[in-house]
Protein backbone atom coordinates (compact mmCIF):
# COMPACT_ATOMS: atom_id res chain seq x y z
CA UNK A 1 0.00 0.00 0.00
CA UNK A 2 1.07 3.56 -0.54
CA UNK A 3 1.38 6.23 2.07
CA UNK A 4 -1.88 7.89 0.73
CA UNK A 5 -3.69 4.24 0.93
CA UNK A 6 -2.46 3.78 4.45
CA UNK A 7 -3.93 7.54 5.64
CA UNK A 8 -7.18 6.75 3.92
CA UNK A 9 -7.62 3.66 5.38
CA UNK A 10 -6.84 5.40 8.68
CA UNK A 11 -9.15 8.18 8.14
CA UNK A 12 -12.03 5.35 6.56
CA UNK A 13 -11.54 3.35 10.52
CA UNK A 14 -12.00 7.02 12.10
CA UNK A 15 -14.87 7.54 10.18
CA UNK A 16 -16.22 4.45 11.30
CA UNK A 17 -15.66 5.06 15.35
CA UNK A 18 -17.07 8.44 14.84
CA UNK A 19 -20.14 7.36 13.68
CA UNK A 20 -21.12 5.10 16.66
CA UNK A 21 -23.21 6.35 19.68
CA UNK A 22 -22.05 6.94 23.04
CA UNK A 23 -24.00 5.90 26.33
CA UNK A 24 -26.57 8.52 27.19
CA UNK A 25 -26.74 10.42 23.76
CA UNK A 26 -29.74 10.27 21.27
CA UNK A 27 -29.02 7.69 18.25
CA UNK A 28 -30.87 10.34 15.54
CA UNK A 29 -28.74 13.71 16.24
CA UNK A 30 -25.86 12.29 18.63
CA UNK A 31 -26.76 15.11 20.88
CA UNK A 32 -26.96 14.64 24.70
CA UNK A 33 -30.18 12.68 24.99
CA UNK A 34 -31.11 14.20 28.20
CA UNK A 35 -30.99 17.78 27.12
CA UNK A 36 -33.68 18.97 25.44
CA UNK A 37 -33.57 18.75 21.81
CA UNK A 38 -36.45 20.47 19.86
CA UNK A 39 -35.17 20.12 16.05
CA UNK A 40 -34.96 16.28 16.71
CA UNK A 41 -38.12 14.31 16.30
CA UNK A 42 -36.83 11.08 17.69
CA UNK A 43 -34.63 12.77 20.82
CA UNK A 44 -34.00 9.76 23.84
CA UNK A 45 -31.29 9.41 25.71
CA UNK A 46 -29.62 5.70 24.45
CA UNK A 47 -28.49 3.37 27.11
CA UNK A 48 -25.72 1.05 25.88
CA UNK A 49 -26.15 -2.66 27.09
CA UNK A 50 -23.20 -3.93 28.39
CA UNK A 51 -22.66 -7.06 25.85
CA UNK A 52 -22.77 -4.27 22.81
CA UNK A 53 -20.36 -2.06 24.86
CA UNK A 54 -18.00 -5.32 24.81
CA UNK A 55 -18.67 -6.40 21.38
CA UNK A 56 -18.09 -2.69 20.08
CA UNK A 57 -14.42 -2.56 22.32
CA UNK A 58 -13.26 -6.44 20.94
CA UNK A 59 -14.11 -5.33 17.43
CA UNK A 60 -12.52 -2.06 17.43
CA UNK A 61 -9.04 -3.65 19.06
CA UNK A 62 -9.18 -6.58 17.01
CA UNK A 63 -9.34 -4.08 13.46
CA UNK A 64 -6.95 -1.59 15.47
CA UNK A 65 -4.20 -4.38 15.59
CA UNK A 66 -5.01 -5.89 11.91
CA UNK A 67 -4.21 -2.21 10.93
CA UNK A 68 -1.57 -1.97 12.83
CA UNK A 69 0.30 -5.21 11.29
CA UNK A 70 -1.30 -4.23 7.93
CA UNK A 71 0.12 -0.58 7.93
CA UNK A 72 3.22 -1.55 9.92
CA UNK A 73 2.99 0.99 12.10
Amino acid sequence: MTKSENNETLVQFVKQISRFTQNGECQSCNQSGVDENPVCSDHEAWNMPLDDALDTVSTLISRARQLVTTLKL
